[in-house]
């Protein structure tokens, strides 16, 4: 039988079959159409000489939230929050949550995915301990239903004060919204998304799950009820952020959580790279047809973040920390009003595709500028499937030589191609030298249509010594998904101070939240002998404004003292480049 890794991409769309009992294994590739997912996949399948019997479940990446957010084209959303906080969410922090946007003179805050008429308030009030202040009264709901219907909302998210610590308002005022408002509106609690402090993140997260959940639940219900899902034995799941696996009904609960489903992948693979080839520390970079995501594995460990900010948007979920840039094999080679020579974040994407493809494209990609130098050759095979046609790829390069008077097609060509690497490598570096790590020290996984292509461009510019291209390169973020393991996370606030930290009620939290967890992947029929736990925690020094995640083994009966500040302290010097001063005392939030 075999286990399906599907990689849906903005360009591509990638499968990994794996037979494990025969040692079998099969990769195709075609390009995605993202309004049929299941009509892809199954030609895809036929490709592979695959039938239905043959398959026992499939693992799929889906970028549907992710562009969802990225292109602002998610659900009509409302907010119901309590009274004299509806614009917490547009207030948001000091800082500005965009790329570069401390220097950018011309900067804009994005707008709110939810615009202030549809933020309803209601009396409630939960205090900081969970204990009642008010309680949300009947006669209120009926004027927010009301509200709701005449602006045709599709999507509500609730986020209460203090939910984290009480989520009975919640509750209620969700069951009454889902029975009034009806089963084609999605309702999400913040309770539920996150159930941890600071009201900015906590309400970002829940209205972004909102926005972006019925795009991936439509999407979906497609895959499930499409011919995939009726294929014999035919198990679906869907890849997590954080690279783990989780059910259908999971994702459509928890859409926020699958951001960075298709990226996770390609990093989860490359864990497997550095303990095959002993090679601890590692950069992975996946460059397909419209971006390079790149990951940083150090001493064996993917590193997570809790939080990462999309288009302007905090999300606050567990995660791989991965970096994006729109640079790509279709990214649109193209000239600013300054007449600079730019490259994406634009992408020709697989309709029309690259001018060299034939399929009408006209605008030229880096792609184009490649078969300019002959490193794809005219009239060479793509997948097998698409032949490269170098005159289309010359006529559409062809203006912009005019435009910037460059001496010959190829000089031009050649410029492309180091923007496209220099965009790049300042993103390793953001994710390494920022961070106090020499990329020298680290080897160096490229794969994704277009990663190998660019592999010793990218490591030449960083003085790294060793390059990796795994077997089959375009198909190496599918593997990952085969690889990836069922995965079921939990999180709670848990405000403590050094000095006054109960280790015995620590631990006790700890060891409900694992049976928690443990028992819904018993439920989703994961023996127990294969059960591993990861205890977190999101620790700072007193007087810091954020946390980070400081790993703690799988024994909640382990955790003391002395094994909580030795992990800090690592954790720390490895993200500031110093130890935290001895006698500073230190916090630990969830």
């Amino acid at each position: 039988m075999f286990t399906l890794g599907v990689d849906i991409g903005g360009t591509f769309t990638d499968l990994v079959a794996i037979d494990p009992e025969r040692g079998e294994v099969r990769t195709g590739k075609i390009p995605s159409v993202s309004d049929e997912p299941a009509g892809a996949i199954l030609a895809c399948l036929q490709d592979l000489g695959l039938e239905g019997e043959e398959l026992d479940r499939m693992i799929h990446g889906t970028t549907v939230a992710t562009n969802a957010l990225l292109e602002r084209r998610g659900a009509v959303t409302a907010l119901v929050t309590t009274r004299g906080f509806r614009d917490v969410v547009e207030i948001g922090r000091c800082r500005r949550l965009v790329e570069g946007g401390m220097f950018h003179i011309g900067f804009r805050r994005p707008p709110p995915l939810v615009p202030r008429n549809l933020r309803e308030e209601v009396d409630e009030r939960i205090r900081a301990n969970g204990s009642v202040e008010a309680s949300p009264r009947p006669e209120e709901f009926a004027r927010v239903v009301e509200n709701l219907k005449r602006e045709g909302v599709e999507a509500v998210a609730v986020c209460f004060l203090h939910a984290y610590e009480n989520p009975d308002h919640e509750e209620a005022v969700g069951e009454w919204l889902r029975d009034k408002l009806g089963p084609d509106v999605y309702v999400s609690l913040s309770s539920a998304v996150n159930p941890q402090y600071r009201e900015f993140e906590r309400f970002s997260t829940t209205v972004v799950n909102a926005y972006v959940g019925p795009a991936v639940g439509r999407y979906l219900s497609k895959l499930r009820d499409g011919d995939i899902g009726k294929l014999d034995n035919a198990n679906i799941y869907i890849m997590g952020s954080a690279g783990g696996v989780m059910d259908i009904d999971t994702a459509e609960d928890f859409p926020v959580r699958t951001i960075f489903s298709g990226p996770a992948g390609g990093v989860t693979a490359g864990r497997f790279i550095s303990e095959e080839l002993e090679l601890p520390n590692l950069i992975t970079c996946d460059m397909g047809g419209t971006s390079a995501d790149v990951a940083l594995l150090l001493r064996d460990r993917i590193l997570y973040a809790g939080e990462t900010i999309i288009s302007g948007v905090p999300v606050r979920a567990a995660q791989l920390e991965i970096k994006t840039v729109g640079a790509g094999a279709g990214s649109i080679v193209w000239v600013d009003v300054d007449g600079a020579l730019c490259v994406g974040p634009r992408s020709a994407g697989s309709s029309p595709g690259p001018a060299c493809y034939g399929f009408g494209g006209e605008e030229p990609t880096v792609t184009d500028a490649n078969v300019i130098l002959n490193r794809i050759g005219d009239g060479a095979l793509l997948g097998g499937k698409i032949r490269v046609d170098a005159s289309l790829a010359r006529a559409a390069m062809d203006p912009l030589r005019d435009r910037l008077d460059f001496g010959s097609l190829e000089e031009l060509a050649e410029g492309a191609l180091k923007i496209l690497v220099a965009r790049t490598v300042r993103l390793i570096r953001e994710i390494s030298l920022e961070r106090g790590f020499d990329p020298r020290e680290f080897a160096f996984v490229a794969f994704g249509g277009a990663g190998p292509m660019h592999a010793a461009a990218i490591a030449d510019e960083l003085d790294i010594e060793t390059v990796v291209i795994p077997a089959h390169p375009g198909n190496f973020s599918a593997l990952g998904l085969v690889m990836a393991k069922m995965r079921r996370d939990a999180s709670a606030t848990y405000l403590e101070r050094s000095s006054s930290l109960d280790l015995a009620d620590l631990r006790g939290r700890l060891a409900e939240m694992a049976e928690g967890v443990e028992s819904r992947l018993l439920a989703d029929g994961v023996r127990e002998e294969s059960i591993s736990l990861s205890i977190f925690l999101e620790m700072r020094c007193l007087g810091q404004a954020h946390e980070i995640p400081v790993p703690l083994g799988s024994s909640p009966e382990r955790v003391n003292r002395p094994a909580i500040e030795g992990a800090f302290d690592k954790i720390y010097a490895e993200r500031y480049g110093r130890n935290p001063d001895p006698a500073t005392e230190w916090e630990v939030i969830s």
